[in-house]
């Protein structure tokens, strides 16, 4: 809002954020991160943070819940998705797909984003990942907030402890 920041990391969340502030004569427009030299642009991932739905077996309404979850999975509850919250469901061809068109083209720059959908995968991908960024925001605080030890020294000791855990197995 001051003019400062020349590029973001965000996702397509922070559109809505964007168009909420009316912010006059902001223009921008999103890429991808780039790759190292030796990665084709189609070899590169981006992160997700995917949900599943699970019906409990104990459940006293298994029906309306199957309902619910169909319905939460449908084309129609996609399009309320994206068009209310400039959020992307994971979905193959989402950005080419003619039921999505007119609610992707609402937002500036989400049909961008939408391409990149399938090039995406889950944070959870190894069973260690919640323990190494709790490293990590362990290391942000003790350099960043608590101000006990210095970026490069919090990083150098999370990187150690993170080396440690996935050695472990």
């Amino acid at each position: 809002m001051d003019g400062t920041v020349a590029m973001k990391i965000i996702g397509p969340w922070f559109i809505k954020e964007l168009n909420e502030l009316k912010i006059p004569g902001l223009h921008y427009d999103v890429t991808p991160i780039p790759a190292v030299d030796s990665s084709a642009s189609g070899n590169s991932f981006a992160f997700a943070d995917l949900r599943s739905i699970a019906i409990f077996s104990t459940t006293r309404h298994p029906d309306a819940a199957a309902r619910f979850v169909a319905y939460l999975t449908s084309p129609a509850a996609d399009r309320l998705l994206i068009d209310e919250a400039s959020q992307l469901p994971y979905r193959r061809g989402l950005a080419s797909d003619p039921r999505f068109t007119v609610v992707l083209a609402k937002w500036p720059t989400l049909s961008t984003y939408a391409k990149y959908v399938e090039r995406s995968r889950d944070i959870d991908l190894d069973p260690d990942v919640v323990e190494i960024f709790d490293l990590l925001s362990e290391a942000y605080e003790e350099s960043a907030i608590y101000q006990t030890a210095s970026v490069r020294d919090a990083l150098k000791k999370a990187a150690r402890e993170a080396r440690n855990i996935v050695n472990a197995r």
